[in-house]
């Protein structure tokens, strides 16, 4: 997926061996936070004692928070909670860039800020979303490829050879058919334009018409749904038609256009569904109106870094 974090719930992030050190710094900014929303809550001041009890690592983590927060202070028109997301992300972006490296290293077809339409091994057409990448298996017996992040819509012509894209742990057959897969905050979206397609995962498989979209969520719930010619791959064209899409993904859409990152500093926020159309030519202008939308505020720290936030 894009780098959009969520942060109340979760901060990621890690320098020393990456996942111990985004465990330590987790811990301190929470409860570092809880404590100046409420210094009398007993619980997380016990917590934090036996956080600081632990170890010089854990003491330096808090150290570091509690300067950023007095740096903030003495900056009342940058938000605390800013100060804190942009010393924690850039201290820290090379958590993030090794899968964004390994994931571009492997892929054969990759996009950067805009769409792009490529040409297959097997002679078919695809169009990559920004920020998408997606590696060609084709051989004699089969196409084959695999979608490693973002979005694709394929134009597969009829022909006797199987058609298959592996999407996270779905795997997508046609014979010839337009159609588009999405993997989007950790959620697949298979959506069919034209002819038939079969999904299956497992021993359990889906056939879906024209006009239909498999939604397999994050859990692994799976759910079949009618769906707008409209908003399938709507981002050939520059927009983006969303339906009972979360802030999350959309943001996670929106940032794979930007040269920053988003940050989402809650989860409910991340979480709340979200129905609109948005212009993605102007992906900052497209922030700006999901804030709008989703009753929230975006403060551009840096032009590297957008900060959603509710208060």
């Amino acid at each position: 997926m894009s780098f959009v974090y969520y942060v109340n719930d979760m901060l990621f992030f890690g320098v020393m061996t990456i996942a111990d050190k985004r465990d330590l710094y987790d811990e301190a900014v929470r409860i570092f936070v809880r404590l100046s929303e409420d210094p009398d809550d007993l619980a997380f001041q016990r917590q934090k004692d036996a956080f600081l009890n632990r170890g010089e690592a854990e003491r330096e983590a808090y150290r570091k928070v509690q300067r950023a927060w007095k740096v903030s202070a003495a900056k009342p028109s940058r938000p605390p909670y800013a100060i804190i997301i942009f010393f924690v992300v850039a201290a820290t972006l090379s958590y993030f860039a090794l899968p964004e490296a390994r994931t571009f290293l492997y892929a054969d077809h990759r996009t950067g800020v805009s769409s792009k339409e490529v040409r297959l091994a097997s002679d078919d057409m695809a169009v990559l979303d920004a920020g998408s990448a997606l590696t060609d298996d084709t051989g004699q017996t089969a196409r084959s490829v695999a979608l490693l992040r973002g979005s694709a819509f394929f134009d597969v012509q009829s022909n006797s050879r199987p058609f298959v894209v592996e999407v996270d742990d779905l795997m997508v057959e046609v014979l010839g058919t337009q159609f588009e897969t999405a993997l989007i905050d950790d959620e697949v979206r298979v959506s069919v334009l034209k002819g038939r397609v079969s999904v299956s995962r497992n021993d359990a498989t889906w056939t879906l018409e024209p006009g239909d979209q498999l939604i397999r969520k994050p859990d692994g719930r799976v759910e079949v749904a009618a769906v707008a010619s409209s908003t399938i791959a709507s981002w050939r064209d520059g927009q983006l038609i969303a339906k009972d899409l979360s802030f999350a993904q959309i943001a996670e859409i929106i940032d794979r256009r930007l040269p920053g990152r988003i940050v989402i500093l809650d989860q409910a926020t991340a979480r709340s569904e979200i129905t609109g159309s948005f212009d993605l030519t102007r992906p900052d202008l497209a922030l700006e109106a999901l804030a709008v939308t989703g009753s929230v505020r975006v403060i551009n720290i840096t032009p590297f870094l957008y900060v959603v936030t509710s208060g």
